[in-house]
């Protein structure tokens, strides 16, 4: 519940910065089997790089473990991401190693339309008013 009601009170911009700051984390740990987490934080996070090259690494994991169902969605969040064309080549070349015959059609390479710093709100700039903001959950 109380994430759910810090969740709420987060502006657009600082949940991306939220899911950025974990899926960087995440990646920074090295756990074994968290790819999946890294790749759904960082696409969030509006990190694609990572998102494709964790998204990759969970397919990788999903097919070693047998979980063929699990392949095709994490190839799909790879391309869908793809930060640039050597990223979709790349995402094509591990589509067509673990599904063979059965790959998906070519990822289009991701692209940014907002640049960076859109979407910001004032509360976003007002680190007083975050600060209180904490100080209200903190005492509710």
């Amino acid at each position: 519940m109380i994430a759910d009601v810090v969740r709420a009170d987060l502006t657009p911009a600082r949940r991306r910065e939220v899911h950025r700051a974990i899926a960087l984390g995440l990646e920074e740990l090295g756990v074994p089997g968290r790819a999946g987490e890294v790749a759904r934080h960082a696409e969030a996070g509006d990190e694609p790089a990572l998102a494709c090259r964790a998204a990759l690494q969970a397919a990788d994991d999903a097919a070693r473990l047998g979980a063929p169902d699990d392949v095709v969605p994490w190839l799909d969040l790879a391309g869908r991401v793809a930060p640039d064309a050597a990223a979709a080549d790349e995402v094509r070349r591990v589509s067509v190693r673990l599904l063979g015959d059965r790959a998906p059609a070519p990822p289009r390479p991701h692209r940014h339309t907002a640049p960076r710093g859109a979407g910001l709100s004032r509360r976003d700039l007002d680190l007083d008013a975050a600060r209180t903001d904490g100080a209200k959950l903190r005492d509710r």
